[in-house]
């Protein structure tokens, strides 16, 4: 549309003194309005999956350190997976994890420091990186060094993390359970070493996975450094569900048998699995009948104990 201004001026000519001023109108795109309904949905829809993905990440953690952890290394016969009992099982581990942390900082001290040091890094970095916006100009050259060294980083922790979950040592540490109970006591304190690192070495690398999806790298640096991330923190989870299962099957209270010392782990079936300690070794047996309780003890307990004994001179 168009609007006159101005009044043709005297002795000039009126069209060509004549200004006009154009309003140009385009319609501009209305973003819908989020109402509270839909604020709701979303809270609805993020906390559900923040459970779900919790819930899962447990049962997962109690049914592979039941199974391939404590059941495996002891040679117990296998039993069914139960999801709820899968769940218990990975709270429980959760919460052996800060005794097992202050167990492996007496074998070797500075443990501890170097796992908070370990994790404390990739929080740190956490707060600089920022990833890159579709369309938007590219960053300077210095942010992309500092993302392209980031990405470097990431994958050289991933690597390492991988080679630690296939060493041998570590490996005959938490497949096997002591040949005797005159070296239970040393075995015991290497299987809290191995566990305490993998509970800092887990935690430090779920963190190093989250910078790695922020770092602004372009699309074939980010695949790789991810990737990378993701199998090795894969092999991690199972690293640390099988000694922290092992950790979780020793230290658990449970009911001992009156009469025979035996310890009671479940039921398979309708048989009750025990755990029997003879002075030498650890075998399981299967008891149909009714059995008496007479209180509660751990494997970790019965074992020292043993160990104790053998230990002590012959008359």
């Amino acid at each position: 549309m168009s609007k006159k201004l101005a009044r043709p001026r005297p002795n000039r000519d009126s069209e060509k003194d004549r200004s006009r001023v154009v309003f140009v109108r385009q319609p501009v795109k209305q973003l819908p309005r989020e109402t509270g309904q839909d604020h709701l949905f979303r809270y609805i829809f993020v906390t559900s999956s923040v459970v779900i993905a919790l819930a899962a990440f447990l049962a997962a953690l109690g049914a592979i350190g039941s199974t391939l952890g404590f059941e495996n290394g002891f040679g117990l016969p296998r039993r069914s997976i139960d999801v709820a009992r899968s769940f218990v099982d990975g709270i429980s581990m959760i919460a052996f994890m800060p005794d097992t942390i202050l167990r492996a900082g007496e074998g070797i001290v500075l443990l501890p420091v170097l796992g908070f040091l370990w994790v404390g890094i990739p929080s740190a970095m956490l707060t600089l990186a920022r990833p890159r916006v579709p369309g938007a100009p590219l960053p300077d050259a210095g942010s992309r060094a500092l993302a392209s060294t980031g990405g470097a980083i990431a994958c050289t922790v991933a690597v390492a993390t991988a080679v630690w979950c296939m060493l041998s040592w570590r490996q005959e540490i938490v497949t096997s359970d002591p040949a005797s109970f005159s070296d239970y006591n040393g075995w015991r304190d290497s299987l809290d070493i191995v566990a305490g690192a993998d509970i800092f070495l887990f935690v430090g690398l779920a963190l190093w996975c989250v910078l790695g999806f922020r770092l602004g790298l372009p699309r074939w640096g980010r695949v790789l450094t991810c990737v990378t991330l993701l199998i090795s923190i894969t092999m991690m989870f199972a690293a640390i569900s099988v000694s922290s299962g092992i950790i979780k099957g020793l230290d658990a209270r449970r009911p001992v048998v009156a009469g025979s010392g035996s310890l009671l782990v479940g039921q398979v079936g309708s048989s009750h699995l025990l755990l029997n300690i003879h002075p030498d070794r650890v075998t399981s047996s299967l008891d149909a009948g009714d059995l008496e309780f007479s209180g509660v003890s751990s494997l970790s307990r019965e074992l020292a104990l043993e160990s104790v004994q053998t230990d002590e001179p012959r008359p």
